[in-house]
């Protein structure tokens, strides 16, 4: 199979295809082709530049693109072990972008119910999709957009994903959802149009209804450190009237699942917060191992994908909790994980995480985790990760 990269130029427009594990057997560096869309191609024995090993061999092959109003698009197939390159003004299949003057959105059609990722970096404004390459049937390359929003929408394999960039042109506020019964991707936005200064002060945050469980409780004490003896269960509630206190400080409004040492089911924990009507849920945690030496911060959460009451992507959540508690602590990172198998999780409608503070088997961090330091620090970055999801 062909190996290659592909990315596209302007000023002047073109389309830049980089052959791998490939060398030029001719001396001419232009090819007398032109279409529709393309004025002319050329082709180099490319000297490998930062992208590259300086030892790879590379043919590079651009494509010079015709002036014109309507910008072509640039899709790839491999047939027989050759790469094929078409450019056209032929839409990608199975993607879709819409826009009105109330609704913009880019729609992905997947052939099954599937996992996948969603991240958006602020700066360099991409936003990446990655879906596995089994449940999605889409073509590598490049489609034009081009309007005040969107640049271009970008595929390429990416080991076992189909890998979706989209490039936008200003910031933006976005929402992804997965709509089950149709196999879709929904990636619902709009743009921030106003200029800092002409920007009021907004809170989003304020008054959003945050559900805090405080883990186990009753007849189920949860872990227990072995050196010091303290319960999962008395520890988790005193958190959760920490945080409690510190999400009323700033704006929020709060429900505590449990306020005192009593024993509440998980299912009933879901119904609680669920008849709330609440915008988030933190289950508050501590962890344990077998090996005393494994120590830091995990978040738990569960895939819209694997719940049948939630509609929108929870990995976002997941991540500006567990980085707001990572900032704060400084602790070791042991990651964001999916648990579609934990009852909390999965059944409350809401965005939800199960927040794991620490390892009680750990020496060092289950006397840490004792002290008011720890503890607010944690509450702090909690607090700090949901203003942050909030805002976005």
């Amino acid at each position: 199979v062909p190996k290659y990269n592909i990315f596209r130029l302007s000023e002047p427009d073109r389309v830049v295809i980089d052959l791998k594990n490939s060398i030029l057997e001719t001396n001419e560096n232009k090819l007398e082709y032109t279409s529709d869309y393309i004025a002319g191609i050329r082709v180099s024995q490319f000297k490998p530049d930062d992208l590259y090993d300086n030892t790879d061999d590379i043919v590079r092959m651009v494509f010079d693109l015709k002036e014109t109003d309507k910008k072509p698009n640039i899709t790839m197939d491999v047939i027989n072990g050759k790469l094929v390159v078409y450019i056209d003004d032929q839409k990608m299949d199975n993607i879709t972008y819409e826009k009105d003057k109330q609704y913009k959105s880019i729609t992905i059609d997947t052939k099954v119910k599937t996992d996948y990722s969603v991240k958006h970096n602020e700066k360099s404004g991409f936003m990446e999709v990655k879906i596995p390459k089994e449940n999605i049937d889409l073509k590598n390359g490049i489609q034009a957009i081009d309007d005040e929003y969107v640049s271009h929408i970008f595929v390429e394999d990416q080991s076992d994903y189909k890998r979706v960039l989209i490039k936008f042109k200003q910031d933006i506020d976005y929402k992804v959802s997965f709509e089950e019964n149709d196999d879709k991707i929904n990636i619902s936005f709009d743009n921030l149009d106003k200029k800092p200064e002409e920007q009021e002060e907004v809170k989003p945050h304020i008054n959003k209804l945050i559900i805090i469980d405080a883990g186990h409780g009753g007849k189920d004490p949860g872990a227990i450190g072995p050196n010091l003896k303290i319960k999962e269960k008395d520890l988790a509630l005193k958190m959760a009237f920490k945080l409690n206190d510190k999400l009323i400080e700033a704006g929020f409004k709060t429900l505590l699942i449990r306020d005192t040492d009593e024993y509440i089911g998980l299912y009933e924990r879901s119904a609680i917060a669920n008849k709330s009507d609440g915008d988030a849920f933190i289950s508050i945690h501590f962890n344990a191992h077998p090996d005393k030496d494994i120590d830091g911060i995990q978040t738990l959460y569960c895939p819209a994908y694997d719940s049948t009451v939630k509609n929108e992507d929870m990995y976002p959540f997941a991540e500006a909790i567990h980085q707001g508690i990572l900032h704060e602590l400084g602790t070791e990172d042991r990651g964001i994980r999916k648990r579609p198998g934990l009852v909390v999780t999965r059944e409350t409608k809401m965005v939800a995480v199960i927040a794991e503070l620490g390892f009680m088997t750990n020496p060092k961090e289950e006397k840490s985790m004792l002290t008011s330091s720890y503890q607010d620090k944690a509450v702090r970055g909690i607090v700090n990760g949901l203003i942050k999801y909030f805002e976005k």
